[in-house]
């Protein structure tokens, strides 16, 4: 049988060699190891759910993204941008003339949006909503605005990211380029890049955190619109510093702890029978004094016969009991029962407390957080 066998709607997996099976799936991306019943069950799957060959999904994504790098210059209106990269004029650190966007905006351009692909499919990259961090952490700065032209439906927003995992040296770990094309009116996304790997995705983790800087923005400006000055934002301006380069395990220095010469080391005993050290044993009586003047509603619990702190020897004065429930009725229970009614009115007339008593409750329970009758003791 052929090499080449297979390589077309007619391929049977049942009736190929194990050589053309291990073709037939290294050509359309899949696992070759196994053995014959396992190579024969994968490619039928392969085939099943339509896997295309690797040549094909290449050249297929070769000249979707001709298509889209087409497109994302082109408005909706037919108008034709330049590339923002390649721009040099016009362009401001000015804020006031970028469009105005919120969180959903966000949600819409990288959940919703149909237009970075060409199935009218939704890219659903719900992970770059993750990427507000990017900004928070300071790594988004040095936004620029570009109007473009004057009669122009959309603008340029251009900034500086920096990478998650930044150098000291920048030009070891350059900033990334990010820029976005929006509406001028309703600041809708048209397009987005940016210059990692993953940037011609339109929505990597860079674009995500210069959406979320735009919202911040956005939400200063509706604070500021009754204010008669205002201030640049902060993060415009890079105001983190790039971090130092890792560095591996084996090139760290461990340095030992040491003691300030000024002071002896402690000298530890050398006791080899454990019962002659002796331990001097703690005053309960002082201790417990100390503890109540720091924290009068401190509890104790003694398991020895001590004595009480002073403050504890002191006349407690009991408080009088208003009533005493020592009944309770089902939640299905009739309450207009006559046996209920009768049960209810016998108790709440015994529910009496007298003028003295009231000023006994009173005095003692005035300040539930001062007052020691709050916090009682345990023995």
């Amino acid at each position: 049988m052929a090499s080449n066998k297979g390589f077309n709607e007619a391929f049977n997996p049942d009736k190929c060699k194990v050589r053309d099976l291990r073709n037939f799936l290294r050509d359309h991306g899949e696992f070759i190891s196994g053995n014959k019943t396992e190579l024969i069950a994968r490619a039928k799957g392969a085939i099943a759910i339509g896997v295309k060959p690797l040549k094909e999904v290449l050249t297929s994504d070769k000249e979707n993204g001709h298509h889209r790098n087409i497109d994302k210059f082109i408005t909706p209106l037919g108008e034709e941008l330049p590339d923002p990269m390649l721009l040099k004029a016009n362009w401001t650190s000015s804020v006031d003339e970028i469009p105005i966007i919120g969180e959903k905006d966000i949600y819409n351009y990288l959940v919703l949006n149909t237009q970075r692909t060409f199935d009218n499919q939704q890219m659903k990259a719900t992970r770059a909503l993750k990427a507000k961090v990017c900004f928070e952490d300071g790594h988004v700065h040095s936004l620029t605005y570009n109007p473009i032209k004057a009669q122009c439906s959309h603008c340029f927003v251009k900034c500086k990211v920096m990478p998650s995992i930044s150098t000291q040296k920048e030009n070891q770990k350059p900033d990334y380029d990010v820029w976005l094309c929006m509406s001028k009116m309703s600041g809708q996304i048209h397009s987005a890049g940016c210059n990692c790997n993953a940037g011609e995705g339109e929505s990597c983790s860079h674009i995500a955190g210069m959406l979320y800087g735009l919202v911040d923005l956005a939400e200063k400006k509706k604070d500021g619109l009754d204010s008669s000055t205002s201030s640049e934002c902060w993060w415009i301006k890079p105001s983190r510093k790039r971090k130092l380069s890792p560095r591996r395990s084996q090139d760290l220095t461990f340095k030992k702890h040491k003691f300030n010469d000024s002071k002896p080391r402690p000298v530890k005993e050398n006791i080899k029978d454990k019962s002659e050290k002796t331990v001097k044993p703690v005053n309960i009586q002082n201790f417990s004094e100390k503890l109540m003047s720091v924290n009068k509603h401190s509890a104790w619990l003694y398991t020895h016969k001590f004595s009480l702190p002073k403050s504890t020897q002191e006349t407690i004065i009991e408080i009088p009991k208003l009533h005493n429930v020592d009944f309770m009725f089902k939640d299905s229970e009739d309450l207009s029962d006559q046996s209920c009614v009768s049960k209810f009115t016998s108790y709440f007339s015994t529910l009496s407390v007298s003028e003295a008593e009231c000023e006994i409750i009173k005095s003692e329970t005035k300040g539930q957080s001062n007052n020691s009758s709050w916090h009682p003791f345990s023995k």
